[in-house]
């Protein structure tokens, strides 16, 4: 450690718990370290404690939820101490939140927020300061050991994944078995696909940053007790836990490794039923875009074999009344209705005309979402970042646990949940700026387990479906920006059709009552991504 002497360090939830640990274990090695949290009397409570330590501690209010406060934090450290060496990512919470209806909004919004929000925002700026004052910074990803090229002045930024729900259980690597915690293991699940999005931009442009995610299990932390989770807390009574001064030491111990290694740590653990199924619904309420597989989706649901009427929810309705009329004489019938599903409100509004037009939905199929080009490597747009969790995670959680709500309250214990998901949501694809949109996609993977698996628990017979499709014609890709995408596909790449995967929304309500179609993965022959 003794390069790191003198050199300037941030913290985020410098407070408590993990983050105290480590500002503890780097002062002691001689780090000048910025000590970030809301509750900044604590961390001055431990800079006294530390005064006669190698190195000094500046305490730092703020929270890195709010965009105003990570601007502030990095001006200062600017303007104070001049340029920055190493980014250690570890504010986050958890709070418990089921997807199975009756969810606190606020609370998932808070968690994604923190541990993936904030994350993002503090990176970014920490990027944007290091290329200002022509530093770099050392990354690094828990793993096997990789050679990195050696460089004079390396600095370092490790993203720290903060609550363990249980041995040898990482949330950001499995679905955690806990009813409510699933919204957590989303966001973590965000963080890893993140993290290696950040490590594989940077090797794009020969930097010699290196990238480190640091995931513990049980950690005895202040951060169960603030989540309300009694059961954890009861299984902690017995179960093998971590001391806060482990992860810790595996932060320095990253940051100690020869400047020509970059150290990938996957896990830091201690030693030591079925779903139930529905049959096919009969009112079908759709989340879509006017276009895409969400319209032809509709087209399918009123010309299919079964009779049964849709609602389609879109941002713009002109293109839905279009549709209407083209189904004139389908066996269903097609219902516009205009709404937002980034807007609590409107999701209330469109449920409640459900139930007052209805009474009753069997079919919830979240389709809508989005994508945009959004880099990991400084200089990005924070409103495009939060516009994809907002679309694709929090208009899914609030349109399922609305639907989850309606079908408890009119009986319906057989109905069906299908999510658009992607194939980003189940691998990282290789492209500059996607990795955003892969670690939204992720989550709803998660989300999607842990639906299912609380659906289970509840002895429910309501099914829950996802469907990755590979690259698909819709408008998303013009949409997006993405340029390189369009191009790919102008020169003859493999491309599905949106009817491909409308059929395969079909296929999954087809199926037999005693069975439960878990994920749908399409592809187009020949996909290389």
């Amino acid at each position: 450690m003794e390069r790191w002497v003198g050199k300037i360090v941030v913290v985020t939830g410098a407070s408590a718990g993990i983050g105290a640990a480590i500002v503890k274990d780097l002062v002691s090695n001689g780090m000048n370290v910025v000590g970030v949290a809301r509750r900044v009397e604590r961390v001055q409570e431990l800079e006294s404690s530390l005064s006669g330590a190698k190195g000094k501690l500046y305490p730092l209010k703020g929270d890195i939820t709010k965009e105003e406060d990570v601007e502030k934090i990095f001006d200062w450290i600017h303007q104070k101490l001049g340029t920055l060496h190493v980014l250690v990512n570890n504010a986050g919470l958890a709070r418990n939140v089921p997807m199975t209806g009756g969810a606190d909004n606020a609370a998932m919004r808070l968690i994604f927020e923190t541990n993936v929000f904030g994350l993002f925002m503090c990176t970014n700026a920490a990027l944007n300061l290091m290329k200002k004052t022509g530093k770099w910074v050392y990354f690094l990803i828990f793993g096997p050991l990789k050679p990195l090229k050696w460089k004079e002045e390396s600095d370092h930024t490790t993203s720290v994944e903060k609550l363990r729900l249980g041995a040898k259980c990482i949330a950001g690597h499995n679905v955690v078995h806990f009813t409510g915690g699933c919204m957590y293991g989303a966001s973590k699940h965000a963080v890893r696909v993140m993290t290696e999005g950040l490590r594989r931009e940077l090797a794009e442009e020969n930097s010699q940053i290196r990238v480190t995610s640091v995931s513990p299990g049980f950690v005895r932390t202040e951060i169960l007790e603030a989540c309300g989770r009694k059961d954890l807390e009861e299984l902690l009574a017995t179960a093998p836990i971590l001391d806060a001064k482990e992860i810790a030491r595996a932060v320095t111990y990253a940051l100690s490794v020869p400047t020509n290694v970059q150290f990938l740590v996957r896990s830091y653990g201690t030693v030591g039923g079925e779903n139930r199924r529905g049959d096919r619904s009969q009112f079908w309420d759709r989340s879509c875009d006017s276009q895409g597989f969400g319209f032809q989706w509709n087209e399918c649901g009123g010309r299919g074999q079964k009779s049964g009427e849709s609602a389609a929810v879109i941002p713009s309705i002109p293109r839905l009344f279009e549709l209407e009329s083209s189904l004139s004489g389908a066996k269903g019938k097609l219902y516009p209705l205009k709404g937002d599903v980034t807007k609590e409100e409107d999701v209330k509004k469109i449920f409640d005309y459900v139930r007052q037009e209805f009474g009753v939905v069997h079919v919830l199929v979240n389709n809508a979402g989005l994508s945009r080009r959004v880099p990991m490597t400084g200089g990005a747009d924070n409103a495009a970042m939060r516009l994809i969790f907002e679309t694709n995670v929090f208009g899914l959680f609030m349109c399922t646990n609305a639907a989850m709500d309606l079908m408890k309250e009119t009986g319906v214990n057989d109905g069906h949940i299908i999510h658009i998901n992607s194939i980003a949501g189940h691998k990282i694809i290789p492209l500059t700026g996607g990795c955003i949109y892969g670690a939204s996609k992720h989550a709803v993977t998660v989300m999607t387990d842990g639906l299912r698996r609380e659906l289970a628990e509840a002895n429910s017979k309501i099914r829950v479906t996802s469907v990755s499709p590979g690259l698909v014609r819709t408008e998303l890709l013009e949409a997006s920006g993405r340029k390189d995408l369009q191009e790919f596909i102008a020169k003859g790449a493999p491309i599905l059709d949106d009817k491909d995967i409308s059929r395969s929304v079909i296929y999954a309500l087809s199926v037999p009552p005693n069975v439960q179609i878990h994920d749908i993965m399409v592809k187009p022959v020949g996909e290389r991504l």
